[in-house]
């Protein structure tokens, strides 16, 4: 067994199969609601790499930055060129400069509480979703973190010091926001 609790197989199995649902899901979901397929499929590029974070972060709590820097670049480069129609370089580069900066804020405020990765993993998000979806992304990462990390400490499974990975609430976000 792993320390996941599931069989390495399985995990990986499990693994591989949210890389392929994850981006279906985002892409069919906007298909549907009338956006155009370059912005699907770049939507569902970045929902299938929010998956890759938040797997890894909890596999070995880390953010790999070698997946995390490139996916930045390719943001802010989507931005540029035009891929996205909603939201040019301006409105990529203040979604992440915001969420760096609370980020930032964050980790300072809670000594910690908030890793490196994680930071840089929320840059990311608010260069993808731009500065107009950064409050809804925010808020569902919150939510979903904050919701998670209670039901842990009602069911003794953690304690008010246990160390939680957050890319996958920071993935939660993301996604919401890409679907909005």
């Amino acid at each position: 067994m792993s320390p996941g609790g599931r069989p390495p197989r399985r995990r990986a199995v499990a693994s591989a199969a949210g890389l392929l649902a994850v981006p279906a899901v985002v892409g069919a979901v906007l298909l549907l609601r009338g956006r155009e397929p370059a912005e699907a499929a770049l939507a569902a590029g970045f929902g299938g790499a929010f998956w890759v974070l938040a797997s890894a972060d909890l596999r070995s709590m880390v953010i790999p930055n070698r997946l995390v820097y490139p996916l930045l670049a390719a943001a802010l480069l989507a931005a540029a060129s035009g891929s996205w129609p909603d939201r040019g370089t301006t409105e990529s580069a203040a979604g992440g400069l915001a969420a760096l900066a609370v980020a930032i804020a964050v980790r300072v405020l809670s000594r910690g509480g908030l890793g490196g990765g994680d930071v840089k993993m929320a840059a990311l998000v608010g260069s993808v979703v731009g500065i107009s979806a950064l409050s809804a992304a925010a808020l569902v990462t919150a939510v979903t973190g904050g919701a998670a990390a209670a039901l842990l400490l009602v069911a003794r499974r953690a304690e008010r010091s246990s160390r939680l990975p957050y890319g996958p609430f920071l993935a939660a976000g993301g996604l919401a926001a890409l679907l909005c």
